[in-house]
């Protein structure tokens, strides 16, 4: 065997190596990190406020939102308390994605299975709504994350121009009416048109007026460095 070819050989299985690493690595570069302190300022400044202030993350496909969603889940795990006549899950965060088309039937089925109740999901909307907002409180849920929420522009490509225009309606009043109700924070995230679904309501643009674009994670920026470093140590390791 050639002293090149072992060469060669070795650089691939490092590669590999390098490769199944970095799949399994979660990398809170700035922007990551920024999106996350910005939610959990708003969680506490809404402590202290009359009308909770609620955050919108946008980004492109592959930015990060669902790595940030799978980051605060993880740091905020459901713990369940115990009682002398049973026990109960209090639930820190939820996490959910509008469907397409949707409908406020719709997303109130995908939050209340979010909660783990998964029963009476052929009952109307107002019904599902009304037992979401329950547990949403039961649960002393701090924090709902509703993912892809661009796709409430996403209301059926046959419906005429009134029907989409009064079912865009009817979904950001049942948003609205949802965050009267449960006093948790909300996270809108989806692609950059979510901003303007949102600035067109001028009670949701009032509500959600903290906004973060999500730039993907770039290893070449001068502060993700350690990336590079990262990479020589598992070099060093093989």
């Amino acid at each position: 065997m050639s002293k090149k070819y072992r060469t060669e050989k070795v650089e691939a299985q490092d590669l590999v190596t390098i490769q199944e690493t970095l799949s399994n690595l979660i990398i809170r570069h700035g922007a990551l990190e920024e999106a996350y302190q910005l939610i959990e300022q708003t969680i506490e400044s809404n402590r202290y406020l009359s009308e909770n202030k609620h955050v919108i993350i946008i980004g492109e496909s592959g930015c990060g939102k669902s790595t940030l969603m799978d980051i605060y889940q993880a740091d905020h795990c459901p713990v369940v308390e115990e009682f002398q006549l049973g026990s109960r899950a209090n639930i820190p965060a939820i996490f959910a994605s509008v469907p397409s088309p949707v409908t406020p039937r719709s997303i109130s089925v995908e939050l209340i299975k979010a909660t783990g109740d998964e029963t009476g999901l052929t009952q109307t909307a107002q019904r599902i709504t009304e037992r979401l907002c329950l547990n949403i409180q039961a649960s002393k849920t701090q924090v709902v994350f509703l993912d892809e929420t661009q796709h409430l522009l996403s209301l059926g490509s046959k419906s005429n121009k009134q029907t989409i225009t009064t079912r865009l309606r009817e979904s950001l009043d049942w948003i609205k009416s949802l965050t009267n109700k449960t006093g948790a924070t909300y996270v809108l995230l989806g692609m950059p048109e979510l901003l303007d679904v949102i600035s067109a309501d001028e009670q949701l643009a009032r509500r959600f007026t903290n906004t973060h674009y999500l730039a993907p994670f770039s290893p070449q920026s001068d502060e993700n460095d350690f990336i590079v470093k990262f990479a020589d140590e598992l070099l060093l390791q093989t």
